[in-house]
């Protein structure tokens, strides 16, 4: 299991040494890697049984030593770090034209930095990999050396190290109160700690990490950062980054605190900041006149969402979180790689610089408008399927009027995903000379958004197999 991290960050090391050797076979070299890492990845899962698997790192003692630990519910997360990384270093090969080795180095640290946030059982080494992540993520947001990015990658670095104090604080004070690191053993010594001390952990590990995946107050970094840097980092930033960090929180407050990890005046403060998350991020999107800021804001909201239904600490509830974190991952990865394929063409992600694309570039608009309503929520799609999941879950905890919220939030969402559709299906005049038309479309490009946005539709209108493996997973975890 320990080859998950190993081979990663191995592979960065090589691509490291021997990048100017193989400058020409680049490309090739590093997916055909990445490939052999799906292949452990698959041996690897495979072999899982109903208690997982464990790996000691060295000859430490159980409770101060590296454990990790894979079980049905880490799974999911690996799969979904591993095949959408896949899917953006294939997209990346032809659409990085610089500092593409640095790109592909970075992009394999940070998959061993992810893996090792979703197998670690003890909590410091949970706080490492969560800095290492971190500081990959902000060598990604500034690697083209943006002047425009200074200030939103300061941004991020000030409140991603003040996020990662208050994580460590949660750590100090959890290990003061237990004597022990290891998060299994740490949940059975935590039951014998006041509830004022379990408040207080619990408020220090949600904000910390709220500042990370951007929660309201603490999201003003992220539209920033998104707006100038690339849209692969920021696929990788909404799709995995944001998620695996919601998740290593949700991991921990199970692992410390059981299913129902939330007292009910704290399920209420944290429901309560998930909608003020995704209502303010709603309307601030609807303001937005750069694509790549209104899906950021985009990204904000949809963590509000699953912020509050994971709060729930019900079976309902992590299902349907799990089932929307899965779905937001393909929509939005989606949605800023087809920014990023139609940007090329005309050199700008102003709204209203993209009129009249859907004539002249019918099917990445085509892909692009099919996603736009899939993350909006509406049938066939799984943003559909996940919302409705979500509703019912919120309904069956007795708060109904929060329920009511989601759809409000819905109806903000569908008149911004509408105003840029519109947009692109709008007659343009001059196209000749606005357009260039000597650009071919890179077959790899279209290949990884059909891909993406091909799964949004299956899973709309086949979500059975995934709901029950989601649904096994749950019933192993005891949720």
């Amino acid at each position: 299991m320990v080859w998950l991290i190993i081979y990663p960050l191995l592979t960065a090391f090589i691509l490291g040494i021997i990048k100017r050797i193989i400058a020409d076979y680049l490309d090739f070299i590093t997916l055909s890697i990445f490939s052999g890492y799906l292949l452990i990845v698959f041996k690897i899962t495979s072999s899982i049984g109903s208690n997982g698997i464990e790996y000691f790192l060295g000859s430490w003692e159980k409770l101060l030593g590296i454990r990790l630990h894979l079980a049905a519910d880490g799974v999911f997360m690996v799969w979904l770090i591993a095949l959408l990384t896949y899917l953006i270093l294939i997209y990346c090969s032809s659409y990085i034209q610089e500092n593409k080795a640095k790109y592909y180095i970075l992009i394999y640290v940070l998959t061993a930095s992810l893996m090792g946030l979703v197998l670690t059982a003890d909590f410091f080494n949970l706080y490492v990999w969560f800095e290492i992540a971190s500081i990959v993520s902000y060598s990604l947001a500034a690697i083209n050396q943006n002047r425009n990015n200074f200030e939103g990658v300061l941004k991020y670095i000030v409140v991603g190290s003040i996020g990662g104090m208050l994580v460590l604080l949660a750590i100090i004070l959890s290990y003061k109160l237990t004597g022990t690191l290891d998060l299994a053993e740490i949940a059975i010594r935590s039951q014998n700690i006041s509830d004022f001390q379990q408040a207080t952990i619990k408020i220090l590990l949600l904000v910390g990490f709220g500042s990370k995946i951007a929660l309201v107050p603490l999201h003003a970094w992220l539209p920033d950062v998104y707006t100038n840097a690339n849209v692969t980092f920021n696929a990788l930033s909404s799709a995995l980054i944001l998620k695996t960090v919601l998740y290593s929180l949700i991991k921990v407050l199970h692992n410390l605190f059981g299913g129902a990890f939330f007292s009910s005046k704290l399920q209420i403060i944290v429901m309560m900041w998930g909608v003020i998350t995704f209502l303010v991020a709603h309307l601030l999107a609807y303001q937005q006149q750069n694509i790549k800021r209104l899906l950021a804001y985009s990204s904000i909201a949809h963590l509000g969402y699953l912020i509050m239904v994971f709060s729930l600490g019900t079976e309902k509830g992590l299902i349907a979180a799990n089932f929307h974190l899965l779905n937001h991952a393909l929509m939005k990865s989606a949605l800023f790689l087809l920014s990023g394929i139609l940007s090329l063409r005309i050199k700008s992600y102003l709204i209203r610089d993209w009129q009249g694309l859907g004539y002249k570039f019918p099917y990445s608009t085509l892909l692009f408008t099919g996603v736009s309503l899939a993350i909006i929520g509406l049938p066939p799609f799984n943003g559909f399927v996940s919302k409705w999941l979500m509703v019912q879950a919120i309904i069956d905890a007795g708060y109904v009027n929060i329920a009511f919220t989601i759809l409000i939030g819905t109806i903000l969402s569908l008149v911004y995903y509408l105003r840029i559709i519109k947009v692109l299906y709008s007659r343009r005049k001059n196209w000749e000379e606005e357009f260039d038309n000597n650009y071919k479309e890179s077959k790899r490009l279209t290949a990884v958004t059909t891909v993406l946005a091909g799964s949004c539709l299956v899973l709309g209108i086949i979500p059975g197999p995934m709901l029950e493996l989601i649904n096994k997973t749950i019933s192993i975890l005891g949720g």
